[in-house]
């Protein structure tokens, strides 16, 4: 029977049961007493089936009392071992839920403290690689600031070398020569006048020489702002000896900015080199010096001389040098020229 027909029956026995009460009919009362709390223990309402029970046997009791107490003894012993049953079967789960907590809680434990070990063991060996890396590191810089120094002594000694070849052995052999032909040729007082003002010449140019070497070894002088003075005064005193006029295009404000010895020295003789293969070969009137600073250095030296054919080999070493002073400082350079136009020499350092 379902429960809405329980339901039902419940209702229609309880007006049955008011109507054996109106009609004083013990007999039917008690069996609907009966009824009811049969209907109620099968819906598990155990109380009110009790209840119902105990009035049935009320009214039993006075016609059979020992049958009613029989059966209230059973009821409450079977409603007894049902609320048993029921605190049983509620400790037994509650019981269940601790065991599954307490494996819960074992678990996370164990999984947390996995963890720890794997975290220490990761931090410890990061902390063991970084150790060794800068180790390694320091080592390595150590040995490249080393072998750094090396080169650059190295280089400074064979740069040395190449400007004192360069700048002093020409001269020095020329003076040579020039003094043994003065030695021959004494009683030609003209040839000793001009041997005299040529010695004396070599001997000006190797001072100059030695002095620019001097400038050019000095740190202090390897700035911005040096090295563009140096330009002005170095041509300024070269060309005054001859019949050309120079003009200077420089920046207003130089800063005092720390370049390297090698670019410093290599521009400055590419000036020289520049100006020395136009007081030679180009028979201008008109040098431009022009100098820029931003967004990067360049040299613009413009002459207006004879010009000469770019596509025609020299038997001189002037372009040549000028050619790989600029590669050495890592320099783009550019000349341009055209028979009877004059020459531009442009040089520019990123």
């Amino acid at each position: 029977m379902e429960l809405g027909q329980k339901s039902k029956a419940i209702e229609w026995i309880q007006k049955a049961l008011l109507l054996a009460k109106d009609n004083n009919n013990k007999t039917i009362e008690r069996d609907c007493y009966k009824s009811l709390s049969e209907l109620y223990a099968s819906i598990k309402q155990y109380e009110p089936a009790m209840e119902n029970l105990l009035q049935a046997y009320r009214i039993k009791d006075s016609i059979q009392p020992i049958a009613f107490n029989n059966r209230l003894a059973e009821m409450e012993a079977r409603y007894s071992l049902e609320k048993k049953e029921s605190t049983i079967k509620l400790l037994n789960q509650q019981s269940l839920i601790n065991e599954l907590r307490i494996k819960e809680q074992k678990e996370n434990i164990r999984k947390q403290n996995a963890l720890v070990i794997i975290l220490f063991l990761l931090i410890a060996t990061i902390i063991i690689a970084l150790y060794f890396y800068l180790r390694w590191r320091k080592q390595a810089e150590l040995i490249n600031q080393q072998n750094t120094i090396r080169q650059t002594e190295e280089n400074e000694r064979m740069r040395i070398a190449k400007d004192i070849h360069d700048e002093l052995g020409s001269g020095l052999t020329k003076i040579k020569f020039l003094s043994e032909i003065l030695e021959m040729k004494t009683k030609d007082q003209e040839q000793l006048k001009e041997t005299l003002q040529t010695i004396t010449g070599t001997s000006h140019q190797l001072i100059d020489n030695m002095r620019d070497m001097i400038w050019n070894m000095n740190p202090m002088n390897s700035t911005l702002d040096n090295l563009i003075a140096r330009v002005r005064e170095f041509s300024t005193e070269y060309l005054e000896d001859f019949p050309i006029e120079v003009k200077y295009d420089l920046p207003e404000n130089i800063p005092s900015e720390k370049i390297s010895i090698e670019i410093s020295r290599n521009i400055l003789m590419i000036v020289k080199e520049s100006l020395q293969n136009i007081v030679k070969h180009s028979n201008a009137s008109k040098v431009s010096i022009r100098i820029e600073i931003q967004p990067v250095f360049k040299l613009i030296i413009t002459e207006n001389g004879i010009g000469f054919n770019l596509n025609e080999k020299t038997t001189g070493n002037g372009l040549r040098n000028i050619t790989e002073r600029s590669k050495a400082i890592g320099a783009s350079l550019k000349i341009s020229s055209k028979p009877g136009e004059g020459s531009i020499l442009s040089l520019e350092k990123i």
